[in-house]
């Protein structure tokens, strides 16, 4: 849901692309009271968006696909944790 946008110029509208097409916020601030704002890259500016229903995502992994790496520990730390789903 969207509830504020704020253009640093006469950018189009959050996720959307000349070609119509959905882009991926660039950063999103996560501000000390509760509210989330997505930022979005334009042709010639960038557009904030506040977000009331953003839920953090996040994946672990190592970069290289070949690595034998073991993420066991870690990952007893995120099944912990009563605000992760696995």
């Amino acid at each position: 849901m969207e509830t504020t946008r704020h253009g640093l110029s006469g950018a189009e509208p959050f996720g959307s692309s000349e070609a119509g097409q959905s882009q991926m916020p660039f950063t999103i601030d996560f501000l000390d009271d509760g509210q989330v704002i997505e930022w979005e890259v334009t042709a010639d500016s960038a557009v904030a968006t506040e977000r009331n229903d953003y839920t953090p995502r996040f994946y672990v992994a190592p970069r290289d696909p070949n690595a034998n790496l073991d993420l066991t520990a870690l990952q007893s730390v995120y099944d912990q944790h009563p605000d992760v789903l696995v």
